[in-house]
């Protein structure tokens, strides 16, 4: 059994589940690629545009 539990680190859990969240509601949970290096392509394709977005706004 896992007894050395990191209480920092699973504070941080509620702010990666809003920003999967976000990312799922506004450009969908299916991948249109098929093969695995697509697939890492488009993600950090959505999050790179997810990024910008954000920026955007905070100008």
């Amino acid at each position: 059994m896992y007894t050395d539990f990191d209480q920092e680190r699973y504070r941080e859990r509620n702010k990666v589940e809003t920003a999967f969240s976000v990312l799922k509601r506004r450009f969908g949970e299916e991948l249109k690629a098929r093969k695995y290096w697509y697939q890492v392509k488009e993600i950090k394709s959505k999050v790179i545009l997810h990024n910008l977005t954000k920026a955007g706004q905070a100008v």
